[in-house]
C-alpha cells in the first residue's frame, strides 16, 4: 500500500521535471532553478521504490511487523515530501504572479529544503538491508492428500445437490479420452466443497482406480504439488518421497498413473502456469480418466480446454441462505419462531455468499450499492492507481484493470449498457468489509488530489480553479439547466481528462490556437456548445473518446459539426436546443462522423431520413438513439445499408409513420425500443427474423405497436423461437 501513495508523488514529480508544456512551470523561473534538485529526489525515490516492492511481498510472520514500520515510515515520508513540495510551488507561484496575495503565507519562503528528507531514505534503505529483507515470493502452499468422506459426513452442504450431480455424470461419462473439467467462482462460494462432495461420491470413489487432490493457492511450489500427488497414489513413505529429485518424482508420478483411471482435483488454481506445470504428468490412455479444477478464474478453465465443460457456481437464493444458517446455528434443533424474521433478515444479507453465511458473526453492512464503472475508472486514473502500459490510454488500462476484476469474481455486474458493456457494479459486503479493515490498518484512505467534484447552484467556475494544472477530472453538478461560459485560462489545465457539467457550456475563443491551446489529453467533454462547423474548437480537443454537445445553427450558418475531425472518439450525443415545429437548420449534405464511433445519440435535430445513409455505414456503431425530432419525415427505408454491428436501437417521440426494412439491415441486433411513436402504423416483420433479436420494448400507449410487437413474438414462438421477449412498458419507465 506504500508503494501506491510513492508512485503518483514520483509521477507528480515528473511532471515538474519534465513537462514543458505547462505555461506554470516552463515560465516559472523559480522551478526551473530548483529542477536538478527535484531530480535528484526523484532518483532517489526510484531507488527506494525498487525496496519498497520487495518487501510488499514479504509475508513471513516473523518479518511481519518489521514490514508494517517499514511501509508506515515511507507512508510518512511520502507525505512529508509532498508537503514540503506542495508548499515550494504555492511559494513561487505566488512570487511568479506578484499580484496575488494569500493572507498569512510568507510567498518570499520558495526554498526546496529536503535535506531531512535525504536523511531518511538513507536511512530506511540501511534498516532494508540490515535486516536483509530481500525480494522474495510467499510460500503457503498446503499439502493436501485425499480429502476423506468423513469431512463431509458432518458438514452441512446447502444448494449443492444439483451442480453435484451434473458434475458426478459429466466425470462419469462415456467419453474415454481424458477430459478437463473445470468448477469457476468468487472466493467463497463453495467451489472446494463442491469438489470434495464429488471427491467424496460413492459412485466416483467406485467408478476409479486412483482419485488424488492437490491444493495449488496462489503461490506454490511445483515440488510440492507433485510430491502431494505421488504421496496420495503411492506406497513409498512419504520422508523417502521428500528426499528425491524433482524429475525422479515426476517420473514416478506419471507411471503410476500410466494405464489407470484415475481422477485427479487441482484445487485453487490461480495462474496458467499451474496447470502447465502439473499437465505433462496426466497421461492419457483412453481410460475415462478426469481432472476437475477450481479457480476464481475463468480465463484459466479456458485455457486448460478451451470449450471445455465448464461448471460456473451461483449464489445462493435467499431462502437456501436462511436454510443454511439456519442449519448451521440450531443444528438439528427447531429455529425459535421469534427469530425466523431476524434470522431470514440476516441471510438475505449476506447476498448468497456461503462464506458469508458461515462467517455470519463477522460482520452486517450498511446495504451494498451500484458502482458507477465510468465515475470509478476516473477515480482510479485521478489517484494514480493506473499506470502506462505501451500506448493504451490509462482509461483502456483501467478498464482491462476492471474486467480482470469481473472475470476474477471479485467485482460484481450489476447493470449493463444497451451495447452490453458494463455500466455499474457493486462488490459483495464481506469482501467490502475486508477491504475497509485493510485499508484503515494500513492509512491507505487518503485524500484526492486529482480529482474535484462540485454540487453548487453557481453558473461560473472561479478562474483560480484552473492554476490546478495537476487536476485531472473537473465534475459540477446542479440541480438546473442553464449555461455556463469557462474561464479564459483554462487552458491552463494540460492534465484534464474528464470535464463534465451539468450546464451547457462554451470555451472561450482563440483567435490564432497553438498547442498551448489544445486540450491533449482531455477524453470526455460534456455538454460543450457548438455552432456550425466548428472545426476550429475540434481541433482544440483531438483525442476526447465521450463527447456531448449541443448545436446550434442559424439561416447563415446550417452546417453540421465536422466531426471526423475527432478520429477517437467512440460516444457522441448531439442535440439541437429549443426544437420548435419548424424545420431544422442544419444540413445533411455536410453530416459526417469519425468511424470510430460506437454509440450515437442524437436529439432535436429534425433531420430528414435521407440522412441516414451516413449513419449506417459505419462500421463501428453498437447503439443508436434517435430522440424527440432526431429525424423527422413520414417515412424510413433502410434500403440495402446495413448496420454492421449495431446491437441497441432506440426511437422515441418521433412522427415517422412508416418504416421500412430487411432483417438483414441488422444482422445484430438485440433490443429494439420503441417508444411516444404515435403515429407509426407497425412494426415491419422482417424485425421478427433479425436472429439475434432478444427483446422488443414498447409503449402500451401505442395500442397498434403493442399488437404489432405480439404478434411478431407469436409466428416467432410458432417457428420454435422462444429467444424473442416483448416488454410492455408503462408511462414512467426510463430506458437508456
Amino acid at each position: 500500500m506504500a508503494n501506491t501513495g510513492l508512485d503518483l508523488l514520483m509521477e507528480n514529480l515528473k511532471q515538474i521535471i519534465y513537462c514543458d508544456n505547462n505555461p506554470m512551470i516552463k515560465s516559472n523561473l523559480f522551478v526551473q532553478e530548483k529542477r536538478p534538485q527535484i531530480l535528484f529526489l526523484y532518483q532517489e525515490l526510484e531507488y527506494l521504490r525498487t525496496f519498497v516492492i520487495e518487501i510488499e511481498v514479504v509475508k513471513e510472520p516473523n518479518e511481519l511487523e518489521k514490514v508494517r514500520n517499514l511501509e508506515r515510515r515511507v507512508r510518512d515520508l511520502v507525505e512529508e515530501v509532498e508537503d514540503i513540495v506542495d508548499l515550494f510551488l504555492t511559494g513561487t507561484f505566488i512570487r511568479h504572479n506578484t499580484s496575488m496575495t494569500i493572507c498569512g503565507f510568507d510567498s518570499k519562503n520558495r526554498t526546496l529544503n529536503v535535506d531531512r528528507v535525504m536523511e531518511e531514505i538513507k536511512s530506511i534503505k540501511e534498516e532494508i538491508m540490515d535486516n536483509k529483507m530481500q525480494s522474495r515470493l510467499s510460500v503457503e502452499t498446503s499439502i493436501v492428500g485425499n480429502p476423506s468422506s468423513a469431512v463431509l459426513k458432518n458438514k452441512i452442504i446447502v444448494g449443492l445437490e444439483d451442480a453435484s450431480m451434473v458434475l458426478v455424470e459429466r466425470i462419469t461419462g462415456s467419453h474415454k479420452k481424458l477430459d478437463i473439467i473445470s468448477v469457476v467462482g468468487m472466493g467463497g462460494l463453495g467451489k472446494t466443497t463442491l469438489a470434495t462432495k464429488v471427491f467424496s461420491d460413492r459412485f466416483i470413489v467406485y467408478h476409479f482406480h486412483i482419485r488424488a487432490w492437490v491444493l495449488v493457492s496462489q503461490s506454490y511450489s511445483k515440488k510440492d504439488l507433485l510430491i502431494s500427488l505421488l504421496t496420495s497414489i503411492s506406497k513409498l513413505a512419504p520422508e523417502k518421497i521428500n528426499k528425491l529429485r524433482i524429475d525422479k518424482i515426476s517420473e514416478l508420478l506419471y507411471k503410476s498413473l500410466k494405464g489407470k483411471r484415475y481422477f485427479i482435483v487441482i484445487d485453487d488454481v490461480w495462474s496458467a502456469k499451474a496447470w502447465d506445470d502439473l499437465k505433462m504428468y496426466f497421461p492419457n490412455d483412453n481410460t475415462r480418466s478426469r481432472v476437475l479444477l477450481t479457480t476464481r478464474l475463468s480465463e484459466i478453465a479456458f485455457y486448460a480446454k478451451p470449450g471445455g465443460f465448464t461448471h460456473f457456481l451461483r449464489f445462493l437464493t435467499d431462502e437456501e441462505s436462511w436454510e443454511l444458517l439456519r442449519r448451521k446455528v440450531f443444528q438439528e434443533d427447531g429455529c425459535p419462531k421469534r427469530l425466523i424474521k431476524p434470522g431470514m433478515q440476516i441471510a438475505k444479507k449476506c447476498q448468497g455468499l456461503p462464506l458469508a453465511v458461515v462467517v455470519i458473526a463477522g460482520v452486517l453492512v450498511k446495504e451494498d450499492c451500484k458502482i458507477p464503472v465510468r465515475r470509478l475508472i476516473w477515480l482510479w486514473v485521478a489517484e494514480g492507481f493506473i499506470h502506462e502500459d505501451g500506448e493504451k490510454l490509462l482509461e483502456e488500462v483501467a478498464e482491462d484493470y476492471l474486467m480482470n476484476l469481473v472475470h476474477r469474481s471479485v467485482l460484481i455486474v450489476a447493470k449493463r449498457r444497451s451495447n452490453g458493456g458494463i455500466k455499474a457494479c457493486r462488490i459483495h459486503d464481506l469482501l467490502r468489509e475486508l477491504c475497509l479493515k485493510k485499508a484503515t490498518e494500513e492509512n491507505f484512505l487518503q485524500q484526492i488530489s486529482r480529482h474535484l467534484a462540485l454540487w453548487s447552484e453557481v453558473t461560473k467556475i472561479p478562474s483560480s480553479v484552473c492554476n490546478l494544472w495537476n487536476l485531472q477530472t473537473l465534475i459540477l453538478k446542479e440541480n438546473y439547466s442553464g449555461f455556463m461560459k469557462l474561464p479564459e485560462n483554462i487552458a491552463k489545465m494540460i492534465n484534464l481528462r474528464h470535464l463534465w457539467i451539468e450546464m451547457i457550456i462554451s470555451i472561450p475563443e482563440v483567435r490564432n490556437p497553438t498547442n498551448s491551446h489544445v486540450f491533449f489529453n482531455l477524453q470526455t467533454i460534456s455538454m460543450l456548445q457548438l455552432h456550425g462547423r466548428a472545426e476550429s474548437l475540434l481541433k482544440r480537443i483531438p483525442n476526447v473518446r465521450k463527447l456531448g454537445c449541443a448545436v446550434y445553427g442559424d439561416q447563415k450558418d446550417d452546417a453540421f459539426p465536422n466531426f471526423v475531425l475527432l478520429d477517437r472518439l467512440e460516444t457522441l450525443k448531439v442535440i439541437q436546443p429549443e426544437v420548435e415545429q419548424v424545420e431544422s437548420s442544419l444540413s445533411t449534405k455536410l453530416i459526417s462522423f469519425p468511424v470510430t464511433l460506437k454509440k450515437l445519440t442524437l436529439s432535436g435535430c429534425r433531420l430528414p431520413w435521407s440522412g441516414m445513409s451516413k449513419i449506417q455505414w459505419l462500421p463501428n456503431l453498437e447503439v443508436l438513439k434517435l430522440l424527440n425530432y432526431a429525424f423527422e419525415g413520414p417515412s424510413w427505408d433502410t434500403g440495402e445499408g446495413q448496420f454492421r454491428q449495431l446491437k441497441f436501437l432506440k426511437l422515441q417521440n418521433l412522427d415517422i409513420q412508416q418504416w421500412d426494412t430487411d432483417s438483414g439491415n441488422f444482422s445484430c441486433l438485440k433490443r429494439l425500443v420503441l417508444l411516444e411513436c404515435y403515429h407509426l402504423k407497425g412494426i415491419p416483420d422482417a424485425v421478427g427474423d433479425i436472429p439475434t433479436l432478444e427483446m422488443i420494448d414498447i409503449d402500451k400507449r401505442n395500442h397498434t405497436l403493442v399488437k404489432s410487437a405480439n404478434r411478431i413474438r407469436e409466428e416467432q414462438h410458432i417457428m420454435g423461437n422462444y429467444e424473442l421477449k416483448v416488454n410492455v412498458i408503462g408511462f414512467l419507465t426510463s430506458i437508456r
